[in-house]
């Protein structure tokens, strides 16, 4: 969501769709055009004006003709595997828990817990 000044109101913005394909599953050409499917019906709906689809479709494996990525005017459609996107979720954690290892320290893990329940 993101603050729209002119009306004083939070709008909707971004879209994350994930299709993911049973355990085994070779994406081919009919699992991406699926994700592009869902992109051009949210794109089409009058529900949620300007907004911007982020979409991937994840399988075992990927048939190697195949495209991985599509563009479109509001939208992006990435066709990935399992093992990238599991490999790319870590990364990010990993580096968001050794900032926050950094930040939070010298801080006993009583007194880190007490102030996280005051939120």
């Amino acid at each position: 969501e993101e603050y729209n000044s002119e009306n004083d109101l939070f709008e909707l913005r971004k879209i994350l769709v994930i299709e993911l394909k049973r355990g085994g599953f070779v994406l081919g050409l009919n699992e991406k055009y699926q994700g592009e499917k869902y992109i051009n019906a949210i794109l089409a709906s009058s529900v949620i004006p300007n907004v911007y689809v982020n979409a991937y479709v994840v399988g075992h494996t990927i048939d190697k003709t195949l495209q991985r990525e599509s563009k479109f005017d509001r939208g992006r459609l990435t066709v990935t595997t399992y093992s990238q996107l599991i490999d790319t979720a870590k990364r990010r954690l990993f580096g968001l828990r050794d900032k926050l290892c950094d930040m939070y320290d010298d801080v006993p893990g009583m007194e880190l817990y007490k102030q996280a329940k005051l939120f």
